[in-house]
């Protein structure tokens, strides 16, 4: 069942996903896996929200939170930190 976005990082990771992936339609529970994305589609997710909300996210984060919501929320988290980065790198 589709499920709107609800906050502005919600609709534009949306949007993001939408275009990444070539659907027309992304719904916050919606998973990008299941949606079709794959580790290279994941990548440009990522690229995208970097430059898109100036954030640096491991690509794990993706494969850990792999609906809208999930992925707004860590990316929440992140801002809310005070950090461009929510784990350092390894």
């Amino acid at each position: 069942m589709y499920v709107a976005p609800r906050s502005p990082v919600e609709q534009l990771l949306a949007q993001i996903w939408s275009e990444v992936l070539r659907v027309q339609r992304v719904g916050i529970e919606d998973d990008f896996f299941e949606l079709g994305g794959d580790s290279i589609q994941a990548t440009r997710v990522i690229a995208r929200m970097r430059e898109m909300l100036g954030l640096e996210i491991p690509l794990r984060i993706l494969f850990d939170s792999p609906t809208v919501s999930k992925l707004a929320a860590r990316s929440e988290e992140i801002k809310r930190s005070g950090t461009r980065e929510l784990d350092p790198p390894r």
